[in-house]
């Protein structure tokens, strides 16, 4: 199953996947890596995901967990909406289902994000941009907030259009971002 998961997602795009045999693996991979999705099966060898879950909610409360699952146990599904998963899919469950749902979770797990680091940025003194923008001279307020908008959007998966007229410095930018 998680072979054929990952084909699947891979072959609409989604990569970096991690699977993970061994659910006493998940929390130490948690923590190394920056993860934006868990889909997580209730039932798993050593820890059940029933046991996992109400952890990964307290710990990593920011990922959204899609429990994709064999169990049709309506305790089980009724414990997991109570921890606010993010879905919940009962296997078998059609391709097209589970790649609508991890591409909704996705979507909102990024736009969490980019708020988030927007928000911190607003609430935030006014900050001279990073050392990326250096090769470009201006004393203009105007292109200061332009380079921490870039700065901030640089951090994100989202693809960046710069434009402009010629010579306004868009290459520098861009080499920037």
């Amino acid at each position: 199953v998680l072979k054929v998961v990952q084909y699947f997602l891979e072959t609409k795009g989604f990569n970096k996947i991690f699977l993970v045999k061994d659910s006493r693996v998940v929390i130490p991979l948690l923590k190394e890596k920056e993860i934006c999705l868990i889909l997580l099966d209730l039932v798993m060898p050593h820890i059940m995901g029933t046991e996992l879950l109400p952890i990964l909610k307290k710990e990593f409360p920011h990922i959204p967990i899609i429990v994709l699952t064999g169990s049709e146990n309506l305790k089980d599904a009724i414990s997991c909406v109570n921890l606010e998963i993010f879905e919940y899919l009962i296997k078998p469950v059609s391709i097209s289902r589970l790649l609508s749902s991890v591409d909704k979770a996705l979507r909102i797990y990024l736009l969490q994000k980019e708020l988030s680091s927007l928000r911190d940025n607003i609430f935030t003194e006014h900050q001279k941009s990073s050392s990326f923008f250096s090769k470009i001279i201006t004393r203009s307020n105007k292109m200061q907030a332009v380079f921490e908008y870039a700065e901030h959007a640089s951090k994100t998966l989202q693809p960046i259009l710069v434009t402009g007229e010629s010579g306004v410095g868009k290459e520098l930018i861009a080499i920037a971002i």
